[in-house]
């Protein structure tokens, strides 16, 4: 990654003022000019966004869809398991990253993978004892 600081970034010049041949308040397009002392921040999350969303969203629709009679089986049984481990994956991998509400939502994710698989599983027993 090196060479971020150059891409599309213009060094911020000896002060405030616009360069030679520019007009206050123009500016060249595709060139963003930077306050003196700034620098951008690169951030390399990934992949792991992905993840913790896919993560939330399996995780809420395996606490919806229990009881959904026969439907749960796939949606949230299934959804639950590839939740949690998708939220785990996720957590891991943003455990060092700058981005804690991304942290968050993969944690979130797994708590209701779990929570849905729980109910999966308790739905399905009482399923058997009620109709056996």
């Amino acid at each position: 990654m090196a060479g971020w600081a150059n891409q599309r970034y213009a060094s911020a010049g000896p002060g405030p003022y616009p360069p030679q041949g520019q007009a206050p308040g123009q500016f060249t397009p595709g060139v963003y000019v930077l306050p003196q002392g700034f620098a951008p921040v690169p951030i390399e999350i990934g992949r792991a966004n992905g993840r913790a969303l896919t993560s939330l969203i399996l995780g809420i629709v395996s606490v919806v869809t229990f009881l959904i009679p026969w439907l749960y089986l796939i949606t949230s049984l299934v959804g639950g398991i590839v939740a949690i481990v998708l939220g785990n994956d996720a957590a891991n991998s943003l455990e060092r990253a700058p981005a804690p509400n991304r942290r968050s939502m993969a944690v979130a994710g797994r708590i209701l993978g779990i929570i849905g698989t729980s109910l999966a599983v308790l739905s399905a027993i009482v399923g058997m004892l009620l109709y056996s």
